[in-house]
């Protein structure tokens, strides 16, 4: 794309949501600030929160990406935050927009305006009813609209474990109506990450957080019709299988880079030191 082209076309916006704080909407869009740089697109970071935790956790990186406070106080300032989302949109491929919890006008603002909204949410019975309440308002914002925008994915947010024994709290997902974007475990390495003022995909090249996130960001980029792919980390080409919207291909995934835990030095020493003392033989 020459730079004319680049001028003439918008970016994408790609908007992180949810109405309920602590669900998983920073880690979800700084995660995808690095996977989606990994394709070499230019990318801009929105941080709607007044609280700037996204820019905070994006300070180092990475390069070439712009990260801009985007607070929107009130509808009296709505026109000038879309004028400089607008200015974001100009300058990149894609633009994420991180939306504080508990307001919904940016969250309005943004669905008039983004192509795919993501939306984190764990499987409780809190975060479900927050999850409707934020669909409702999105569904209000997409009637304003001729195009059919924005898509709506969920993202299982801060999942432990995904054993096929433990399903129904995903079918709750499930049940919002919305496609299934890849999950988004549980893990450490993002709050490393954070503190570091890193996305994953630099703070822990090649982890399961940042294969994870690969794989989200691949979707995402798809879905918004954008031709690069995030790369795919060479330790773990299986997770590139499939595309769009999934279910139970990447639900049933199991945790952790190298399969399930191998218990068998425990039980040795089980055997060896435990069994003699409760015989008797000690």
């Amino acid at each position: 794309m020459g730079e004319s082209d680049r001028k003439r076309a918008a970016g994408r916006v790609v908007v992180v949501a949810g109405l309920k704080g602590g669900c998983g909407k920073t880690t979800l869009a700084l995660g995808l600030l690095g996977a989606l740089a990994e394709a070499g697109l230019a990318l801009a970071l929105g941080d709607v929160d007044p609280l700037g935790a996204a820019v905070a956790g994006a300070r180092r990186g990475p390069a070439g990406a712009v990260r801009r406070a985007l607070p929107l106080r009130g509808k009296a300032a709505l026109r000038a935050w879309l004028e400089e989302l607008a200015a974001l949109r100009a300058a990149a491929d894609l633009v994420l927009i991180d939306l504080p919890p508990a307001d919904p006008l940016p969250l309005a603002a943004a669905a008039l305006v983004g192509d795919l909204v993501l939306l984190p949410v764990a499987p409780t019975a809190l975060e479900l009813a927050a999850a409707r309440a934020t669909i409702g308002w999105l569904e209000r914002a997409r009637a304003g609209r001729r195009d059919g925008l924005p898509r709506i994915f969920a993202v299982p947010s801060r999942i432990a474990a995904l054993p096929s024994a433990v399903r129904a709290p995903l079918a709750a997902i499930e049940g919002l109506g919305l496609p299934l974007a890849p999950p988004l475990r549980l893990r450490d390495g993002h709050d490393r990450a954070y503190r570091a003022g890193l996305p994953v995909s630099l703070a822990a090249p090649g982890s399961p957080e940042h294969r994870e996130l690969a794989v989200i960001g691949r979707v995402v980029a798809e879905t918004v019709g954008l031709a690069a792919r995030p790369a795919e980390p060479a330790a773990m080409p299986s997770l590139a299988r499939g595309a769009g919207p999934v279910r139970a291909a990447y639900l049933d995934e199991p945790p952790g880079a190298l399969g399930p835990l191998d218990l068998g030095p425990y039980r040795r020493r089980l055997r060896d030191r435990l069994f003699p003392i409760l015989l008797g033989r000690s």
